[in-house]
């Protein structure tokens, strides 16, 4: 059953946001979102099962993932926009061609794009499976490590304090199966039924894996737009979260403008 803590809510009339964090995270990455938007939209930015609040549902197949954000997005009424980071972004996605008619608008920081027919021999496709099989292979203390280095850099692991090395060793399996899914035809999106405005976003500093993803999925997509932000990497909204929240902000004003002219 669907459900999250009080804390990843904003109220208002407005059209509702739906938030969705990436792997090794959760809902609360978007509270700067939330307090960007000053109450000007409703935003909702549940636990993915697996992880935070949600912990215990760590052993969902794909379509039981997508039935629980099914009851979430049941709770939104009509139309929403989407919002999405890593892995979080390629669900987003499968959403928005799951729902076309409802989801507005699409913002996403460096989605995971799951690979389809076209892409599997991809260069950013292979490297990601090969981190993948790696971390297979590895106890959960390595891998996790693994996982950190590659996403921020050689040391990161060694930087961080032992909490959120404890905290990342406890959602291994919720990685892996993140892993699973965009791997094994789970979550294919070659299917683009969904036709609205899509924004992607990309730190200049990220792995090039990481950019190389959104930029082709704005060639997929040819509505899609893509903006690289100085500076940033692929943990942009967690290291820099106010600067990324802006990004966000603006995205999702920029596509209501769009949305109210094409209207008119």
């Amino acid at each position: 059953m669907f459900k999250m803590s009080k804390s990843s809510v904003s109220i208002c009339e407005q059209r509702p946001i739906l938030a969705l964090h990436g792997s090794a995270s959760s809902g609360a990455i978007w509270q700067p979102l939330i307090k960007s938007l000053q109450g000007d939209r409703i935003v909702l930015a549940p636990d993915l099962p697996g992880y935070g609040a949600n912990a215990d549902m760590s052993e969902l197949d794909a379509s039981e993932r997508f039935g629980w954000l099914g009851e979430a997005i049941c709770t939104l009424g009509g139309e929403f926009d989407l919002v999405g980071h890593s892995f979080g972004g390629a669900v987003a996605m499968v959403l928005a061609n799951q729902y076309p008619d409802r989801v507005r608008s699409v913002v996403l920081y460096e989605p995971i794009v799951p690979p389809n027919r076209q892409m599997k021999d991809a260069p950013e496709v292979q490297d990601l499976w090969s981190l993948w099989t790696s971390m297979l292979r590895l106890e959960i203390d390595e891998a996790m490590a693994l996982f950190c280095d590659f996403w921020s850099g050689e040391g990161c692991w060694d930087r961080i304090n032992d909490r959120a090395k404890s905290r990342l060793i406890n959602d291994y399996a919720s990685v892996m199966l993140d892993f699973r899914q965009v791997f094994t035809g789970q979550m294919d999106v070659a299917e683009q039924i969904y036709t609205g405005p899509i924004s992607l976003l990309c730190g200049d500093a990220s792995h090039p894996i990481a950019v190389a993803m959104s930029k082709r999925l704005s060639q997929q997509y040819g509505q899609a737009s893509l903006e690289l932000i100085d500076a940033l990497g692929h943990l942009g909204p967690v290291t820099h979260p106010e600067i990324v929240a802006q990004h966000f902000k603006t995205a999702l004003e920029s596509t209501s403008q769009t949305l109210l002219g094409d209207a008119s």
